[in-house]
């Protein structure tokens, strides 16, 4: 969770550099809110070891080998928070996470990740560990950014304010469902802590005690973990998403004609590097009302998530250039695109003789004859196209290309779209697909670093 607090200054601590490290602050400066501001009205000393609970010990890590130490024999659950230093100017890129923090009711971690040169491996194994619990107050997007900057999955991570809804629906029932329940709301609910203000690494020891209270209700409410992936859907109130790249916007539910309706999991833009030119932007659909969210949350990875949907339900691709184009530029593209299938699938062994045989050339007649109109000759500029895979109970499958045809072929239909999961066609669309896949199916999701779809 991003926050505006001051922060102490520090250096890059490297494992070589073996420095001794200064000791825990006992106190905060003070700090003037401006330089006009008198001495009198400057923040009292923060002393943190009048707001843990009794007890705790707290512990500031620097490097790898002080983490491994720290965290070798602990057990959670763990409450959870990230802090990085905020930017105040538009435009200007999101620093990279600072602080991690892992809390039980007895120790608190402070962990200084910008200050290592690799996330530290014991660190890594616990977090993505889904049997360990990891609690907090807008989990979800803490888990995105440790994704994004680290690499790194948040799995077993469990949101406070839907556990504080379950729990006690009395008082919380009425909170709207994008509310956070968050530290503000703790001291009026928890014995002996009214009146009580905390820093989020030593009120997560109190986050802790409303998790004992609320795995207990989970455990009555089990049907909510049933549904809990469709609960991360993008909020209906979002009806568009724009492609950064491209400025493109991408409807977040997808309705076409004769289709079941899909939700936008994920956007990018198709470069051409070399050129220095973006082709078009394209966005992953599928039909999230098929899907089984108890095998989901079985998957080892977000790629086996993807892969599983594409095999089993209904999928669309929204494909809109950025610049005037022609149909047989389009053809060309999808042709190479099975031919590449064809190659990586021939040379692991997995293609067979009717799978040859059905190539490029042959989709591209199925494409022409199916046709019931003049195929058009040019694509205008931001003009949508739509192909889409017809879910696995349909036989043959069908990869459906509006305004062109269809491909009935079981194997091209979903080679096609699991080409756009593999290799160089939109690396943009394969992380953002990937992250909210992730987000949707946590805390069940556990990921395992090195594979992909295929």
């Amino acid at each position: 969770m991003e926050t505006a607090r001051p922060r102490l200054e520090h250096r890059q601590y490297r494992d070589t550099d073996n420095p001794t490290p200064p000791e825990f602050p006992e106190t905060g400066e003070s700090v003037d809110s401006s330089s006009t501001v008198s001495t009198s009205q400057t923040l009292p000393p923060f002393l943190w070891k009048e707001h843990a609970v009794p007890g705790t010990e707290v512990k500031y890590l620097r490097t790898t080998g002080e983490v491994d130490e720290a965290l070798q024999s602990v057990k959670g659950p763990f409450g959870f928070d990230i802090e990085w230093r905020p930017s105040f100017a538009r435009g200007m890129r999101e620093a990279p996470i600072a602080l991690l923090q892992l809390a039980r009711p007895d120790q608190i971690f402070l962990i200084q990740l910008s200050g290592m040169r690799k996330f530290p491996k014991i660190l890594q194994n616990i977090l993505e560990d889904y049997k360990i619990i990891k609690a907090g107050v807008g989990i979800s997007g803490d888990a995105k950014k440790l994704w994004r900057d680290c690499g790194v999955s948040l799995l077993g991570a469990v949101e406070l304010s839907k556990l504080a809804r379950v729990s006690d629906p009395s008082r919380w029932g009425d909170a709207k469902s994008s509310e956070l329940i968050g530290r503000a709301s703790y001291p009026k609910q928890i014995p002996g802590q009214e009146g009580s203000s905390q820093l989020n690494a030593s009120t997560t020891s109190l986050g802790l005690k409303l998790l004992g209270i609320s795995l207990a209700g989970l455990a009555i409410h089990t049907w909510l973990l049933e549904t809990y992936a469709l609960d991360a859907q993008p909020n209906p109130t979002e009806t568009e998403k724009l492609d950064p790249a491209t400025s493109i916007s991408f409807p977040t539910i997808l309705q076409l004609d004769g289709e079941p309706k899909m939700t936008l999991l994920g956007l990018g833009v198709r470069r051409v590097s070399f050129l220095g030119i973006n082709v078009y932007s394209v966005g992953f659909y599928a039909d999230l009302s098929k899907v089984d969210a108890k095998v989901l949350r079985q998957c080892k990875s977000p790629e086996e998530c993807i892969n599983l949907l594409i095999q089993k339900t209904s999928c669309a691709l929204r494909i809109v250039p950025t610049r005037a184009t022609s149909y047989t530029h389009l053809r060309d593209g999808f042709i190479r695109t099975i031919q590449a299938r064809q190659a990586l699938r021939r040379k692991d062994g997995s293609l067979t003789t009717e799978q040859e045989e059905a190539g490029p050339n042959q989709s591209l007649d199925l494409i022409q004859s199916n046709n019931q109109c003049d195929t058009p000759t040019a694509f205008k500029k931001h003009q949508p196209l739509h192909i889409v895979l017809s879910s696995s109970a349909t036989k043959p499958r069908e990869l459906r290309l509006h305004q062109l045809g269809t491909i009935q072929d079981d194997w091209l239909a979903t080679e096609f779209f699991l080409a756009y999961f593999h290799g160089t066609i939109s690396p943009p669309l394969i992380e953002d697909v990937k992250q909210n896949v992730e987000a949707i199916w946590l805390p069940n999701l556990r990921v395992q670093r090195g594979t992909s779809v295929q």
